[in-house]
Formats: C-alpha cells, sequence, structure tokens
C-alpha cells in the first residue's frame, strides 16, 4: 500500500523525518510526495502547483491522488509533518469523535474563525448527505483511502477527510487530536498515541504559505496581530499566487480604503503592469515593511 504526502514548497526537513518515522514503524509501501519538492527527495513525485486557497489545494492533490494510474488502490494519506512514534503491522483507523463536538470545542478554544466555519460547512453538507452525526475525520493522523471511494466523496463536503470517513463508513478508534495550543489551554496528546503532528493548525497554515512569500499569510496574522485588525484591509498580491484575502474573512467589512496590504510588492512589473498602475506606490506612506511585503496608507 503506497503512502501520498501532500508537500509545501520549500526544504521541508519535517517531511524528512516523516519518511524516517514510516520507514522505521509503519508497513512497507511506495512513498509518493505530491505538491512540492524539497531538493534531496529523489523519490516517485507528482508537481502539482498551488492555485487556489490552502484547502483547496488540498482537494486538489487529493483528487489527483484519486485519479492516478500508478497510486495503488488503498493508500494512505499522509501530511509532512506526521511522526510515527510505534511499530504497527498495519494503518489503523482513527477519529476524532462528533463532528459537532469538535466545532463547539474550537470555538472554546479561539481557533481560527475561517476554519471553524469550514468546519460548520463540512458538517452541514455531510448533515444534507443524509449522515445524522457526522463524525470528526480532520485529526492529525494518517489515513487510509479507497480511490473508488475516495472519488465518490470528494464534491459530499468541503473537508476531503470528513468527508471519505463518514461516506465510507470506516469507523475506527476514536482518539484525542495532536496538541493544539492558545494562550491559556493545550490538549495533551494521548501517550498511548500511534502518531504526533509537530504543527498546530495555524503554525501549520503560516509555514505552507511562508511569512513573505506566495500567500505571505505571516506578514499578514502579523499585522492582524500588532495592529489588532477589526475590519478588512485591502490586500493586493503582486506575485503568482492566489490573492489571500480569504485570511481576513473574519474581520469585518469596511468602507475605508486609505489603508492597503501590498504583497511581492517590486515583481513581476510587466506582467502586473495594470495594477502597478492603479497602485501607485508614492501615493502611500509605509507603516510597516519585511521586504517584499508592505502595509500601508494613502498620503
Amino acid at each position: 500500500m503506497d503512502y501520498v504526502y501532500i508537500a509545501r514548497a520549500g526544504e521541508n526537513e519535517e517531511l524528512k523525518y516523516s519518511l524516517r518515522s514510516i520507514e522505521k514503524n509503519m508497513p512497507k509501501g511506495r512513498v509518493w510526495v505530491l505538491g512540492y519538492r524539497p531538493v534531496w527527495y529523489i523519490g516517485d513525485f507528482i508537481y502539482i502547483e498551488d492555485t487556489a486557497k490552502k484547502f483547496d489545494n488540498i482537494r486538489n492533490c487529493i483528487k489527483v491522488a484519486s485519479e492516478h494510474p500508478e497510486i495503488s488502490d488503498d493508500f494512505v494519506l499522509m501530511n509532512d509533518d506526521f511522526f510515527a512514534l510505534k511499530t504497527m503491522e498495519s494503518v489503523p483507523n482513527f477519529h476524532g469523535g462528533l463532528l459537532s463536538n469538535k466545532i463547539k470545542q474550537y470555538k472554546e478554544l479561539g481557533m481560527a474563525s475561517v476554519y471553524i466555519r469550514l468546519l460548520e460547512l463540512t458538517h452541514k453538507q455531510l448533515v444534507m448527505s443524509g449522515i445524522k452525526d457526522p463524525i470528526d475525520y480532520d485529526i492529525h493522523v494518517p489515513m487510509v483511502m479507497n480511490k473508488n471511494k475516495l472519488r465518490e466523496s470528494l464534491n459530499i463536503a468541503y473537508f476531503p477527510r470528513s468527508a471519505y470517513g463518514n461516506f465510507a463508513k470506516i469507523g475506527g478508534e476514536q482518539i484525542k487530536d495532536v496538541k493544539i495550543y492558545n494562550s491559556t489551554k493545550k490538549i495533551q496528546l494521548d501517550k498511548n498515541a500511534y502518531f504526533v503532528s509537530k504543527f498546530s493548525y495555524k503554525e501549520r497554515l503560516l509555514k505552507q504559505y511562508n511569512f513573505c512569500g506566495y500567500e505571505s499569510l505571516g506578514f499578514l496574522d502579523y499585522i492582524k496581530q500588532k495592529y489588532n485588525l477589526s475590519q478588512k484591509i485591502p490586500i493586493i498580491n503582486f506575485g503568482n499566487s492566489p490573492n489571500p484575502s480569504w485570511f481576513y474573512a473574519d474581520l469585518k467589512d469596511s468602507k475605508d480604503s486609505n489603508k492597503a496590504i501590498f504583497l511581492s510588492y517590486g515583481r513581476n512589473q510587466e506582467k502586473f503592469y495594470h495594477l502597478y498602475n492603479l497602485y501607485n506606490f508614492n501615493k502611500y506612506k509605509i507603516i510597516e515593511r519585511f521586504e517584499s511585503c508592505y502595509y500601508v496608507v494613502r498620503r
């Protein structure tokens, strides 16, 4: 049975250690990396360019895996920050309990509201599909998937793991998810856990999209926290990556267009000449800058 990793751009040292952990502790199988390949990786690889929001990119990678003729009919879906802690003869199914309970818990923990809304959307879609009490399979452990069932489930709900697990009725053992932090609380990993995931949801999100580069979520989060943003700010991305305005989806709408965030400013001037003409930098004063990322206000 193959292992399918969805990998972000960059050197990705986490992937290296994850591969070592499955080599030591999990059943033998062919490894595939989908998305971006670190320079050190020489195994099977399928390049898939990021073309949309993070979770849409993940869905696209999973769709490609389900359709690829060389990937085994049953495969193990992996993240580059999953690490196997114990030796096992087969890959068990795990879940996090009722999805409704997870949504309630995440609200209490103050997790990102965008993610919570997507969980709520997934729950609603699963209920509308006839699943009375949807189970949460969006936990940070490997997941065995069958390509035929996966193709049938992809359009049922937004998050493909929970869509697949509920559609295929895979059941499994309920476990606590890996550690999740906020300023006051911590969820401890069960000492008998088979797996651990290094990063919390927010850490993985920011690591995936870099501080200043690609969608520059690190810079957007920095500005949001430092200036205590409560209203949306226009984001203009001068790079080749999609506009990450969705990252501020939990903020209130604003009619004030005096402030803006410029990403990858100074790049692709010939390709995006219309943006450079529309947003004349001389008309703005810099509030904050990191490399090619700017937080500005109109003079």
